[in-house]
């Protein structure tokens, strides 16, 4: 619950309520003989939550110059999508010799990008790093 006092649709400073109470004191919060103040409004303000933002992992190998060349591009396309106001994900690099259950399951898959449930295995070229992003993240049209 939110109580406001002063005059509505005013932007003021944070001294206002002060410096307008003494001269017009019913409209701008000031005291009246009661001792309560005057033009006070209370609203019910319900605050909301954005989502989280998503991450993207990069399962990836150290000296792998593949996984090197699709970092770049996944930046790229990122910065992209920054400058177009859609979606940019946390980006979370994963060595994946260091997770025997991860070297399992990707071995020589990588570079792969997964985000959300949905994977992309070899992400080698730009446009396929973009169409992912914008499959998964949605795009502005």
């Amino acid at each position: 619950m939110v109580r406001w006092c002063g005059a509505p649709g005013e932007i003021r400073t944070p001294d206002a309520g002060l410096r307008t109470a003494s001269l017009y004191p019913l409209s701008y919060g000031g005291a009246r003989h009661d001792g309560t103040a005057a033009s006070c409004v209370s609203i019910d303000v319900r605050m909301t939550t954005i989502d989280a933002q998503p991450t993207l992992h990069l399962y990836r190998r150290t000296d792998c110059e593949l996984c090197d060349r699709t970092r770049l591009l996944l930046q790229a396309a990122l910065e992209e999508r920054a400058t177009r106001g859609e979606s940019v994900p946390i980006v979370r690099e994963v060595d994946i010799d260091t997770d025997p259950s991860l070297e399992e399951r990707f071995g020589s898959r990588i570079p792969v990008l997964a985000l959300d449930g949905q994977e992309l295995e070899l992400a080698t070229s730009g446009r396929q790093v973009r169409a992912f992003l914008d499959r998964t993240l949605g795009r502005l049209v």
